[in-house]
């Protein structure tokens, strides 16, 4: 049996992989806070936010839909601007402060849409950006070999990344496993 070995950019690709899932599997603990979501110290609207969020907003015709989530149970509906769907009304929206008044179990409720929050010290690098300029990216490399050599090449790709997609949801099942064991007294 003739098998040819994997290219080096494949094998490259594998190294990265591996690295990161050997990184993630060593960290142990999870990371309890995430700069993704909004900051712990709310004001008064906290009650609103969470039990409606606003999603988006978007004009379909002369029609202006408000995306609406129902936090308690992850249900988003798009609602027109003096229109009710389930137990929530738009009385109004502002487009301009990304802002919509509802009305929702006989209390009415102010909700703004969610800003990104940067927070100060992380390890980023900002990339320049010069304006008006296109993204350039590298052309696909022509495919190798007759067609069933490249079949046979995808079916071992597939293969590999489906192997590692298992690798990598058992270390961090362990991961959080362990978490969830450190958590109990």
């Amino acid at each position: 049996m003739n098998r040819r070995l994997p290219t080096p950019s494949f094998r490259m690709t594998l190294a990265l992989l591996l690295a990161g899932l050997t990184v993630a599997a060593q960290g142990g603990e999870l990371p309890s806070s995430s700069p993704f979501l909004p900051p712990t110290g709310r004001a008064a609207g906290a009650q609103a936010a969470s039990t409606y969020q606003l999603g988006g907003m978007m004009r379909q015709g002369a029609d202006l839909m408000v995306s609406i989530t129902r936090m308690s149970d992850r249900h988003s509906f798009w609602i027109p601007v003096g229109g009710t769907v389930n137990e929530v009304t738009v009385l109004s929206c502002n487009a301009d402060r990304d802002e919509v008044t509802i009305r929702a179990g006989g209390e009415q409720l102010t909700l703004t849409l969610r800003r990104a929050i940067v927070q100060e010290g992380g390890n980023s690098v900002p990339l320049p950006v010069s304006e008006g300029s296109a993204v350039a990216t590298a052309p696909l490399p022509p495919p190798v070999g007759p067609p069933e050599v490249q079949e046979r090449e995808a079916r071992m790709l597939v293969t590999d990344l489906l192997d590692i997609g298992q690798q990598h949801r058992k270390a961090y099942e362990e991961a959080k496993r362990k978490a969830d064991a450190k958590k109990k007294p």
